[in-house]
C-alpha cells in the first residue's frame, strides 16, 4: 500500500474535519520524521484548533518542518501548491508551510509538547508550539495589527493554561512578554475577559467536541 492510501484509508471514514485534520497531522508527523529524523511543528491557528480541541476551528494546518523533506511526501500524497499553500481535493486537506524552524528560537523548540491523538486504538504524536509562546503570538497579533479575534483567543489560552492540566510556565512566559513589548497587553487581556465570558466560548470543548482530538 502506498503512503496516499493509507493516509486515505486512515482518514476517509472521519466525518469531523478538526479530527481528520489531527489524524492527518499525525500520520504526515510520522513520515516527516521517519525520513529527516525531525516531527514537524504545528504553530498559529493550527495550534490554537489543537489546544482548544477544535472551539476554534483553523481550516487548514500550519506547519514548520524541513522543507524538501515535506514537499517531497506531500509531492506523493499528490497535493498540488494553491499560492502559499498546497491542497488535496479528495483527502479535503490544506498545508500552510510557513518556514523550518520556528521564529521564537532553539529555546522555543525545546519547550515544544507532543499532544496525543486518539487513532486506531491507539495513539499518535502531533509535535505543537508551546501553550506559551503561542499566548505571546496571540498577544502580538492582537496589539499589533489590533485583531480583536487574536485577543480573545489569547486569553482563553491563558484560560486553558491556568484551568487545565496543561500548565503554564510563568517564568518563561514572564521573559517572553517583556521581551516582545506585551506584558501590558497580557494584563489587559487578562482583566478584560470574565471567566464565565471564556467558559461560554469553550462550551463545546465542555460538552465533549474534545472527543474530536482527545
Amino acid at each position: 500500500m502506498s503512503l496516499r492510501e493509507h493516509i486515505l484509508s486512515s482518514i476517509r471514514t472521519i466525518d469531523d474535519p478538526v479530527r481528520k485534520r489531527a489524524v492527518f497531522t499525525g500520520l504526515l508527523s510520522l513520515e516527516v520524521e521517519k525520513r529527516s529524523g525531525r516531527r514537524p511543528i504545528v504553530v498559529g491557528g493550527s495550534a490554537v484548533e489543537i489546544y482548544t480541541q477544535g472551539v476554534y476551528k483553523s481550516g487548514d494546518i500550519d506547519l514548520k518542518a524541513p522543507r524538501q523533506i515535506l514537499l517531497s511526501i506531500l509531492s506523493e500524497l499528490e497535493f498540488r501548491p494553491m499560492g502559499r499553500v498546497y491542497y488535496e481535493n479528495e483527502m479535503d486537506i490544506c498545508i500552510d508551510f510557513v518556514g523550518e524552524a520556528l521564529d521564537e528560537g532553539t529555546d522555543a523548540e525545546r519547550r515544544t509538547p507532543d499532544i496525543e491523538i486518539p487513532y486506531g486504538g491507539s495513539r499518535i504524536r502531533v509535535r505543537v508550539i508551546s501553550l506559551e509562546d503561542l499566548i505571546v503570538d496571540r498577544l502580538s497579533a492582537a496589539k499589533n495589527w489590533k485583531d480583536s479575534d487574536s485577543r480573545k483567543w489569547a486569553a482563553v489560552l491563558i484560560y486553558i493554561g491556568r484551568s487545565s492540566s496543561i500548565k503554564i510556565d510563568d517564568d518563561y512566559l514572564a521573559s517572553r512578554l517583556a521581551r516582545e513589548g506585551l506584558a501590558e497587553c497580557y494584563r489587559e487581556v487578562c482583566a478584560e475577559f470574565s471567566e464565565s465570558a471564556i467558559k461560554s466560548m469553550l462550551e463545546p470543548y465542555v460538552q465533549g467536541h474534545r472527543d474530536a482530538i482527545a
